[in-house]
């Protein structure tokens, strides 16, 4: 039996915490001579070490203990400075990861003060500073200029001196009206101790007896992914939206898919050795091309219209021998000195409109939907991908099409009938998942009711097409509920932002664990936005109570669970997540209002904090990355399970049609439908006009995506700044009036957050909604003047909250999705408010580390078959 793993471990993490995640040796911070004594096989753990105390454990003693075969992890502090310094130990977290890329070069970065008796930190080393102000300035809840300021205070300051108190104090922040709030946020977001857990799953991981056939959890082995300075390399391709990763493959796949000959044009100049002669044929080819689109039948008809357009042929024919020669000198290049011809390429893809990224994800997304199904494609399969490629390469003859990629070097007829065979397997996957889209499969029974859930008839007020109680009553809840979660304030900001009356209102609740202390709420009226407020404060306390009954947990495999569990890979984990069907996981029993059945959730997904070996933890991010989304609450079950229902769809259509648009965008998908203002409902209509009032310019675009509920994204435009916001609702009519209500508080939200005395900045839940400056191209999409509006596209209208929620889970039935877990979150204490989570597997999120099949399918609508 191989002895416990050794770890000298102190301030980054407490013994009660560490021990259920590793059984191990802990030892005090580790000092010089500590290692000397230990036996060739050991695996030892350095997280902390002592730096003033008493002499440190230095470089050579750790490269001796390497050398004599003791199998050494470093990571979180002293650990990640000998990781850094000493070839051989196995480096392990973020903060080695900075070091290690020349972030940080300090040693006193990791340095604090700790009580030797209890070994609890006195002060802040400044890594966990750097990460806290990252992390709240990437959610937008700081801005750049006070992060900044944070930063050089706490660099200012000696270590024995870094407190969070006194850095804000230092930076100018203290003292202002949130200056408490800060300083709690900050001290919530702790990267030694991110890192100290890392360096024990790593250790575990890499020291576990595992059955046969099992792999091993790799989740925190994985060091944070990053070259060194210098070591930059120019083979592979990372985009860690999608996790894709691809090497020189990129560059075959433009060859195959017809669109390396348009971007190697923008790859130029070609070396001066490399040009060619002039090529005549070639020339030649390119003016019968010319002629076959202007359609002339007779040199005399060419000569004619030539001279009417003011061309003349000599330059015509120079022109034409300029062109052939740049396209043959290109060829030259890119065989000649391919690794040249691929920088020069990669960059120029870079420059335009995000190319590079979408095409590193479309090759992503073929390659895993061809892994889906290795059967060999049928005859009729690989007859279709050919007319496929044909199509890409606009060509009617695939010998001809070779003979093209084999002149940009790829003519191993091996490695193009096996592209083809790739294609051609996608095909076969996509076209399934694209008949589950469009509802082309066997129609979706009717949602059955689960037990544990019951749920009734929720008549709505006279004039009322959303809530379940009339608006006074609402109210009063509310603010009953406020002192109830702990709510310090509610303030009205709607008049700081020039929104035309529209009312928006900021809950302050101090205590959070979110990365915003703010909850916002809008409507018309003031009532409304204020109950608004308290709801989604609401919805985060009731997700921070929560805490499993041991009754609802499970523990096993999703191999070993699966007739019951959901695939944890269709719930948006982390793309770096050391997750696979055999890890060991622990699930919570959540009713499924789809099926009626109850279904097994990993808990994992379901808590905020991380676990040990949490399958939501990122080593790219450093920290544990959660869908937050579908948090829904509501003064009924019904209208929280709606509510929570309709912003996990929003946001799946949201990251549809941001692929489609912008990040990356371009990819070929159909238009979609701005919608008339003049023909919504009378509630919409006013939020429009207000802002129109005011000088906005008001467009709302129709993003209704395979989840057939109304969703609509609403823009608010002035001086090239875009406030953009987003609903989803059966009724059409009040999703738009959620979208523009969401709009007009992004703008509000952004002229309170910069008030002199206030430096924490309120959002939304889950999503940035700031006013932001926009591209031309991406900016005339939406401010065309001659765009051609359309009426509203048909959903429910109903009176009765439970109809909605009946018509909209059966949308989600007929786009294919086959589970609806649901977790109630309600507390007796907050009653009749009832908050819940829910979850939609298989649709897109929030989480930015995450890109779902659907996703990808949108990204290959010219190779794969469409949903739309």
């Amino acid at each position: 039996m191989s002895p416990r793993p050794i770890v000298f471990l102190g301030p980054s993490m407490p013994l009660a915490e560490a021990r259920p995640i590793l059984d191990a040796d802990y030892r005090r911070p580790v000092r010089r001579g500590d290692l000397e004594a230990i036996p060739a096989g050991q695996v030892v753990g350095i997280i902390d070490g002592v730096f003033e105390q008493t002499l440190s454990v230095s470089p050579a003693e750790v490269r001796a203990a390497v050398e004599r075969g003791v199998v050494v992890y470093g990571g979180g502090s002293m650990g990640a400075l000998r990781a850094t310094e000493v070839p051989g130990v196995i480096g392990v977290g973020l903060v080695y990861a900075w070091y290690r890329d020349g972030v940080v070069t300090r040693d006193d970065e990791v340095a604090l003060l700790f009580d030797e008796e209890t070994g609890a930190p006195l002060t802040v080393p400044s890594v966990n500073v750097r990460y806290a102000v990252d992390r709240l300035h990437r959610s937008g809840t700081i801005d750049a200029p006070a992060a900044e300021r944070l930063l050089s205070a706490a660099l200012e300051l000696p270590f024995k001196a870094r407190t969070y108190r006194r850095i804000a104090h230092r930076a100018g922040l203290l003292e202002r009206a949130d200056g408490e709030d800060l300083v709690a946020m900050l001290a919530g977001h702790d990267l030694k101790h991110r890192d100290a857990q890392s360096v024990l799953e790593a250790i575990g991981a890499a020291t576990a007896v595992l059955p046969r056939g099992s792999a091993s959890r790799a989740t925190a082995a994985r060091t944070v992914p990053g070259p060194a300075p210098g070591s930059v390399t120019t083979g592979t391709a990372l985009i860690w939206e999608s996790g894709d990763r691809v090497d020189d493959e990129l560059f075959a796949f433009l060859t195959f898919t017809g669109k390396l000959e348009p971007w190697a044009r923008a790859a130029h100049p070609v070396p001066p050795e490399l040009a060619q002669p002039v090529d005549v044929p070639a020339a030649q080819a390119l003016f019968r091309t010319a002629v076959r689109r202007w359609g002339w039948l007779s040199s005399e008809e060419a000569r004619v219209t030539l001279a009417d357009l003011g061309i003349d042929v000599p330059t015509l024919n120079h022109r034409a021998e300029a062109e052939a020669v740049a396209e043959a000198g290109l060829m030259a290049w890119a065989k000649a000195d391919p690794d040249a011809f691929r920088r020069s390429l990669r960059v120029a893809l870079f420059l335009h409109h995000a190319s590079l990224k979408r095409e590193v994800m479309r090759l992503g997304g073929l390659n895993l939907f061809a892994e889906r199904d290795p059967r060999p494609p049928s005859a009729e399969e690989l007859t279709e991908a050919w007319r496929v490629l044909c199509k890409a390469n606009l060509a009617f003859d695939v010998e001809a099409m070779r003979r093209r990629w084999a002149r940009w070097g790829y003519d191993d007829r091996a490695a193009q009938d096996a592209f083809v065979h790739r294609l051609a397997r996608a095909r076969r996957a996509g076209r399934a998942l694209a008949a589950t889209m469009a509802g082309r499969t066997v129609p979706a029974g009717r949602p059955v009711p689960h037990p544990d859930l019951p749920l009734r008839h929720r008549q709505k007020p006279p004039g009322e097409r959303r809530f379940c109680l009339p608006l006074a009553e609402a109210r009063d809840h509310a603010t009953r509920l406020a002192k109830t979660i702990g709510i310090t304030r509610i303030g009205m900001v709607g008049e700081l932002g020039d929104i035309g009356g529209i009312q928006i209102a900021q809950a302050a609740r101090p205590d959070g664990c979110w990365s915003s202390t703010y909850g916002s709420g809008k409507g018309l009226t003031e009532d409304g936005a204020h109950i608004g407020s308290v709801m989604e404060e609401l919805e985060k306390w009731a997700q921070e109570q929560w805490v499993p009954c041991a009754g609802d947990l499970v523990e096993g495999s999703y191999r070993e669970l699966t007739g019951d569990a959901v695939d944890p890979t269709s719930l948006a984990l982390p793309y770096d997540t050391g997750y696979t069907p055999g890890s060991p996981l622990t699930w919570v029993r959540c009713p499924d209002v789809l099926t009626g059945r109850t279904v097994l959730v990993p808990l994992d997904l379901l808590r905020l904090e991380r676990g040990p070996h949490d399958i939501c933890f990122s080593p790219r991010g450093a920290r544990k990355v959660i869908a937050t989304n579908g948090l829904g609450s509501g003064f009924s079950r019904e209208e929280a399970l709606l509510h929570g229902l309709c912003e996990y769809v929003e946001r799946h259509a949201q990251r549809l049609a941001e692929i489609a648009m912008v990040n990356p965008g371009r990819t070929g998908a159909p238009p979609f439908r701005f919608v008339d203002l003049d023909t919504v409902p009378d509630g919409a209509r006013e939020v429009a006009e207000r802002l129109r009032r005011v000088g906005h310019v008001v467009r709302v675009l129709d993003i209704t995506a395979d989840v057939r509920i109304p969703t609509f994204m609403a823009t608010v435009w002035r001086d090239l700044n875009r406030s953009e916001g987003y609903g989803t609702h059966p009724d059409p009519g009040t999703a738009v009036e959620m979208a523009l209500l969401e709009a007009a508080q992004s703008i509000a939200c952004l002229v309170a957050g910069g008030r002199e005395d206030l430096t924490i900045k309120a959002r939304s839940l889950g999503r940035h909604e700031r006013p932001r400056p926009i591209a031309h191209d991406d900016a005339w999409f939406w401010l065309d003047p001659d765009i051609v509006p359309a009426p509203l596209a048909p959903g429910l209208t109903s009176d009765d909250v439970l109809d909605d929620l009946w018509w909209a889970l059966r949308r989600v039935g007929d786009a294919g999705l086959a589970h609806v877990p649901v977790l109630d979150l309600t507390c007796p204490e907050t009653e009749p408010a009832h908050v819940v989570r829910v979850m939609v597997p298989g649709l897109e999120s929030n989480n930015p580390f995450a890109t779902g099949e659907r996703a990808r399918l949108a990204l290959l609508r010219d190779l794969l078959p469409r949903w739309s």
